[in-house]
């Protein structure tokens, strides 16, 4: 079961922040959850075809790893000084076009987890924008919602989310 388990990863892919999805994917995955991707897993393009990045391509993987997934996590990670304000701003696009979804029926029985950076939420340069933080706000009671400071303290809550996941589809 837990091999069969699809589970999306969203986060920034800017710079070191791949790193943590990649972290985040190999420890589902070194507990049975073979089916954890990231958007890139389902790019089957030659190498040399992925180089630069294609923003149009980008986008429809991000939505086939939205579709084919019925377990997502969601790392929003708060931006240090050299990165961008915006670090987030795809992640959010992508949460947001996945509740519009589960909103109009258009995909049912979807578990949300969302790791969010501490001080994400309070960031005043607005990382997160208003928009985002009411849609997790009005969420609060339906996903799961782990704060982290390291990626590697999120594997235990993110594997016992997947765990749980399991238990609701296949009535355990």
């Amino acid at each position: 079961m837990k091999r069969e388990l699809p589970i999306g990863i969203y986060g920034s892919f800017y710079r070191e922040r791949k790193n943590d999805l990649l972290k985040l994917k190999d420890a589902l995955r070194q507990h049975g959850y073979l089916n954890a991707c990231i958007s890139e897993d389902l790019d089957d393009r030659p190498q040399e075809a992925q180089d630069p990045s294609d923003p149009i391509y980008d986008r429809r993987l991000s939505v086939q790893l939205i579709d084919r997934s019925v377990a997502h996590v969601f790392v929003l990670a708060m931006p240090e000084e050299d990165e961008p304000a915006n670090l987030i701003q795809s992640v959010s696009m992508e949460l947001e076009r996945l509740t519009t979804l589960m909103d109009h029926g258009l995909k049912d029985h979807q578990d949300v987890m969302l790791l969010v950076q501490d001080g994400l939420m309070e960031c005043i340069a607005g990382s997160a924008g208003n928009v985002c933080k009411g849609l997790i706000a009005g969420k609060e009671y339906k996903w799961d919602i782990e704060y982290y400071t390291q990626i590697d303290t999120t594997f235990k809550p993110t594997i016992n989310f997947c765990y749980r996941c399991i238990e609701k589809r296949w009535d355990l």
